[in-house]
């Protein structure tokens, strides 16, 4: 069956009635001779699948019931702590970095991280499913204190030696790298396979650092270093070129927003919005083969403010979530007005709609406006004055490009 996405490309695929919300379904051996963009396209959009065979799905039921294989891998940092892979256990472990807490840095771990990431989670739970949008939080399984002595004396030993301090950290639900058919399309496609060999390329693939590797999409950014290893922080025209959905993306990141300010009251500084993927289930009887679907995730919840939407004045919860819209990092996820117009009438639209149905639900209609808030937040926006943008130009969009 040949379909067209969003952007024209045309791919030919099949429909796994297993798939949730009805995405579609590949196998590795599929991309063999596929043109990289076109394994980009067909493995980067959320809801479909890929079927790998995994050497760290064997590992992973092996170390079920030997401890000793139980190994805490660092995985990934930031600002806001390490994550850590604790094979055989289907959690990481956020925590704080040493040297942070050494230099009284504001980026600690505290309770309010896990408290807010409860309700973000709590209302994607509650929400996601009825507004349609792909976007999911990573289930908070339990916060851990430095003072967890039992926690600590199992953990520790497991991990590098330089790690090998107490904190305060939080047990999530683990999002997956992306496949690798993916990350090997990835690297070339971003360096071009007239610049690397086919060695090189699997070289980089294969290297243990580069395993755990999710897709940053950034609508807000037009250009940029795409590769920190292990991740890469794809702007608006690769995102394009490599066939996203981008309306569709536009949309989702509206309605996840959403979620975020109406269902669960946090202003969602400093999230991130990632791409990364879940096992769906294995397959056969030697626990190899699993089933990954591609899915969209905020993460880093640490920097976010909780609002009061019961007891707080309306223009201080408008003028919170403004602001963090306005913080660089969401800037780089929301789609920018004047500069694309017809996405960002996408992430409007989807927002007001979405925001409209919470805001029934949770009997708080009368005290907020939707509308009136992305009016507040487009005056707030440095390039608003340059475009006059209708509350309908999501359908105006898809109408004058033949949709």
């Amino acid at each position: 069956m040949a379909e067209l996405n969003g952007n024209g490309n045309r791919h030919d695929v099949y429909r796994d009635p297993g798939a949730e919300n009805d995405g579609l379904s590949w196998t590795a051996s599929d991309f063999d001779d596929m043109p990289d963009f076109m394994t980009l396209s067909c493995t980067l959009q959320p809801k479909d699948i890929v079927h790998i065979h995994s050497s760290f799905a064997l590992l992973e039921k092996a170390a079920v019931s030997q401890p000793d294989l139980q190994h805490v891998k660092r995985i990934s940092s930031g600002r806001q702590g390490i994550v850590f892979e604790h094979v055989g256990k289907p959690y990481v472990i956020k925590k704080e970095n040493p040297t942070w807490v050494a230099k009284g840095s504001e980026f600690t771990i505290h309770r309010e991280y896990f408290d807010n990431l409860l309700p973000a989670a709590a209302a994607f739970i509650r929400f996601r499913r009825t507004v349609k949008t792909n976007v999911r939080v990573s289930t908070p399984l339990g916060y851990v204190s430095e003072t967890d002595t039992r926690f600590w004396d199992n953990v520790l030993p497991k991990m590098p030696p330089e790690y090998r301090t107490r904190g305060n950290a939080i047990l999530m639900e683990h999002i997956l790298p992306l496949t690798k058919v993916t990350r090997k399309a990835l690297f070339a496609y971003a360096y071009g396979r007239g610049k690397l060999t086919t060695s090189q390329i699997n070289t980089l693939v294969n290297d243990p650092d580069n395993k755990h590797c999710l897709v940053h999409p950034c609508l807000g950014d037009d250009d940029g270093d795409i590769t920190k290893y292990p991740d890469f922080y794809l702007p608006f025209e690769w995102l394009r070129k490599v066939g996203m959905e981008m309306l569709e993306l536009s949309a989702d990141l509206g309605r996840a927003y959403a979620i975020l300010h109406w269902g669960a009251g946090i202003d969602g500084r400093g999230v991130k919005c990632v791409l990364g993927t879940r096992n769906m289930g294995r397959e056969d009887a030697s626990h190899s083969c699993q089933r990954r679907l591609t899915g969209l995730y905020f993460i880093d919840f640490g920097e976010c403010t909780r609002v009061n939407l019961e007891d707080d004045a309306y223009l201080e919860v408008y003028d919170a979530y403004i602001n963090a819209m306005l913080s660089e990092k969401n800037k780089l996820i929301i789609p920018p007005i004047s500069r694309r117009p017809g996405y960002f009438g996408g992430f409007k639209d989807a927002y007001c709609e979405a925001s409209k149905f919470i805001l029934e639900k949770r009997d708080l209609q009368d005290k907020f406006n939707e509308v009136d808030f992305m009016k507040r937040y487009e005056n707030a926006c440095p390039d608003s004055g340059r475009l006059d943008l209708p509350g309908n130009a999501f359908r105006e969009f898809f109408t004058s490009h033949g949709a």
